[in-house]
C-alpha cells in the first residue's frame, strides 16, 4: 500500500513561517533572568532513559544540563508532546496556568540535571518580576508554537518524515548548523517510536533502511546524520 503524499509545492523544508517552525517539538530557553530563582535551589540527578512523573508534583525545574522529552497518556502508550533543552523551565505551564495535577510524565533522552523550586514560589517570582513574567509568556507562547508544530508534523505527516524532522531538530538543539553529525543524544529504539508516534517495528525498518542507503551511521545507540541527509529528505518525502 502506497504511503500518502504531500503535494510537492508543501514541502520547502524547514523554513520557519511556512509549514512548521525551524525546530518542532523543541522549547525555546526561557528568560535568563528566570534562573534567579534556582539559585541554590535543591539539585535533582536523572539518569538516561527513565521516566518520571512530574505532572503530579508542585514543584518547577530548571534544566542545567540534559534533553528530556514530554510525553502525555495514550491508548498505545505514552506520546512525546515536546523536547526540553538546557537552560528551559519544566512545568511552568502547570503551575502557571493550570494549578492543578497533569497525567504528564518525563523521559530521560540523557542524563539530566535539575534545580527544584515550589510551584507557588515560581508563581510569586513572577509576581513580583513583571517584567521577566512577560518575557517567559513570551518564549511560553513561541513554545506553544513549537509543540503544535511537533503534534502537527506527528499528526500529519508519514513516519519517514517525522523521523527525519525529529533528526533535524536533534542537530539544530546540539549546534550543529550543517544538518548532519551526531545526534546529541543516543535514544533507544523504542525512544524514537514515542518520539515520532510510530512503533518500534516500523522504526527499526526505517533506520535500517537509511543505513543502507548511506543516509545514517548507528555505532550502538550514536546516531551520525550524514551530509546527504538533508538533501535526501528535501528532494523526496519516501526516505
Amino acid at each position: 500500500m502506497n504511503k500518502p503524499r504531500m503535494p510537492k509545492e508543501l514541502i520547502p523544508l524547514l523554513e520557519p513561517g511556512i509549514l512548521y517552525s525551524k525546530c518542532p517539538w523543541r522549547f525555546h530557553p526561557d528568560p535568563p533572568l528566570l534562573e534567579k530563582l534556582f539559585v541554590d535551589a535543591p539539585v535533582v540527578e536523572l539518569p538516561a532513559h527513565i521516566d518520571h512523573a512530574f505532572g503530579r508534583e508542585s514543584f518547577v525545574y530548571w534544566i542545567d544540563q540534559g534533553i528530556l522529552a514530554t510525553c502525555a497518556p495514550r491508548t498505545r502508550g505514552p506520546r512525546m508532546t515536546a523536547l526540553f533543552v538546557p537552560r528551559t523551565i519544566l512545568g511552568g505551564p502547570k503551575a502557571l496556568l493550570h494549578k492543578r495535577p497533569l497525567e504528564l510524565t518525563i523521559r530521560t533522552l540523557s542524563p539530566v540535571r535539575l534545580r527544584r523550586r515550589d510551584a507557588l514560589q515560581f508563581r510569586r517570582f513572577l509576581a513580583d518580576h513583571p517584567g521577566i513574567e512577560l518575557e517567559y509568556l513570551r518564549t511560553l507562547a513561541w513554545n506553544h508554537e513549537a509543540q503544535l508544530d511537533g503534534l502537527l508534523v506527528n499528526g500529519l505527516d508519514p513516519v519517514p518524515v517525522r523521523l527525519a524532522r525529529l533528526f533535524l531538530s536533534l542537530l539544530a538543539i546540539g549546534g550543529e548548523e550543517s544538518s548532519a553529525g551526531l545526534l546529541p543524544i543516543e535514544p533507544t529504539v523504542d525512544e524514537l517510536a514515542l518520539m515520532v508516534h510510530a512503533t518500534r517495528a516500523v522504526v527499526n525498518r526505517l533506520l535500517s533502511d537509511w543505513i543502507k542507503r548511506g543516509l545514517i551511521e548507528r555505532n550502538g545507540r550514536k546516531i551520525i546524520v550524514l551530509p546527504n541527509f538533508k538533501a535526501a529528505f528535501e528532494s523526496s518525502l519516501a526516505l
